[in-house]
């Protein structure tokens, strides 16, 4: 289905078209433009929403809360493997120096060994070399909220859940086109090919 393709994928296809002699024929022309009217909106929109986190986010390092399930994990309780590209990113993300807060729902039920389920999310990112700078809350250090008072909702400077994305959570690719440079994201997912 066309909307699968991405700018790159359609950039592939008219050059492919060009190399065949210099010259689009009809058809293969015809099927380009098609592709790139049906994804242009799309694209655009994406385009404009990266310019602005660029121009927001230049030189900053952002505390950015990330969600477990449905965001990096698949299943729950039990983790049945990650998303495509989750670590990869997370990890270009905190080596540009950004930090990262562990955000979920997930909690170790007192008593029960066998449900430590919050355990189990710090465990990947253990596993997959990302440091956290908190498990679902902001270090007092970094908060800056006064001292006292009650500090539940988690402050960060972006939050990366499933639940933010109408029609469910896009993939760490796209997640990565937005937030690294590309030539990270490009590295990223040609290693992954």
């Amino acid at each position: 289905m066309t909307d699968k393709l991405t700018s790159r994928e359609i950039a592939r296809l008219i050059t492919a078209a060009l190399e065949d002699g210099g010259v689009l024929d009809k058809a293969k022309a015809d099927k380009a433009i098609g592709i790139i009217e049906e994804l242009s909106a799309r694209e655009i929109l994406f385009i404009e929403n990266k310019r602005s986190l660029a121009k927001q986010f230049k030189d900053k390092q952002l505390i950015i809360a990330v969600d477990f399930d449905c965001t990096i994990a698949r299943g729950y309780p039990e983790i049945r493997g990650s998303l495509p590209y989750a670590a990869e990113v997370l990890r270009a993300l905190v080596a540009m120096g950004h930090r990262i807060i562990l955000w979920t729902c997930r909690e170790n039920l007192p008593g029960r060994i066998a449900k430590r389920h919050l355990d189990h999310a710090v465990q990947w990112y253990e596993q997959h070399n990302i440091p956290l700078l908190g498990i679902n809350e902001t270090p007092i250090e970094e908060d800056y909220r006064q001292d006292g008072g009650l500090r539940r909702k988690v402050h960060a400077d972006m939050y990366i859940d499933d639940k933010n994305f109408p029609g469910g959570f896009p993939g760490w690719d796209i997640i990565g086109q937005l937030l690294l440079p590309p030539e990270q994201i490009d590295a990223i997912l040609r290693k992954a090919e």
